[in-house]
């Protein structure tokens, strides 16, 4: 009878940890891939400076955008355009007003707008987005 009983819990216990270890396993995968999906999106993306420029009104405003393309080629070719780049946050910020900005409806107007402005810089890489990582309106 003991044997028996044993031979049945090793036999319960061997699925039960065959399929735990697979969970942890997958578990640990899963991470790893999502580590790299975060890397690669690093590597295509592109920081501005902190820019420090006027609006059309007599304030000023400080921002910075993140710029992210969908290869890392299209970044590496917005590097070498990083005053084109400047520019353009120059140009677009001085043209829109405080009002033009607030709220989270005006962050993601700007945040077209230069989208639209970068893309014409690199027409030949897709921008998919353009982040407001600093703002500030003074």
């Amino acid at each position: 009878m003991k044997r028996i009983l044993i031979i049945v819990v090793i036999a319960l216990a061997i699925p039960i940890g065959g399929y735990f270890g697979y969970g942890y396993y997958q578990d640990k995968a899963a991470a790893a891939e999502e580590a790299k999906k975060i890397e690669e999106i690093a590597l295509k993306r592109f920081m501005t400076d902190t820019i420090t420029t006027n609006l059309a009104t007599n304030e000023f405003s400080i921002v910075q955008f993140a710029v992210e393309m969908e290869e890392v080629e299209g970044r590496e070719q917005l590097d070498h355009y990083s005053p084109e780049v400047r520019a353009a946050v120059i140009s677009t910020m001085t043209s829109l007003t405080r009002e033009d900005v607030q709220g989270p409806k005006g962050l993601e107007t700007l945040e077209t707008m230069m989208q639209t402005a970068v893309q014409d810089i690199v027409p030949d890489h897709k921008v998919v987005r353009v982040m407001v990582t600093e703002f500030k309106v003074q």
